[in-house]
């Protein structure tokens, strides 16, 4: 077996691991008690992750491993989105002005 087959195998796992916890975050956008237990710090890590994964595989011209590792990134964004809206929602006055 191949190494590039290891590493997209590797990837598609990290991909399944943080599905569910996406899934969920949808299911919930409009409901910010439901999302209290969701990780911002996770989203964070799995963003990080994701571009250095990707990084990684560009630099050994790992062309599926940087395509199925660079969607954990769109997923974290996500989630950090709809959680910052969430905040927002259920408490409009203590959520810091973007400016």
């Amino acid at each position: 077996m191949s190494t590039q087959v290891v590493g997209f195998v590797a990837s598609l796992v990290s991909l399944v691991l943080w599905w569910p916890q996406t899934a969920t975050v949808w299911k919930f956008r409009h409901s910010p008690g439901e999302l209290a237990g969701i990780s911002r710090v996770g989203q964070v890590l799995l963003i990080a992750s994701g571009l250095i994964w990707t990084t990684y595989a560009m630099l050994t011209d790992s062309i599926w491993l940087a395509v199925s590792v660079s969607t954990n990134i769109p997923l974290g964004l996500l989630t950090l989105a709809i959680l910052s809206r969430a905040q927002w929602i259920a408490c409009p006055a203590e959520t810091p002005a973007m400016v």
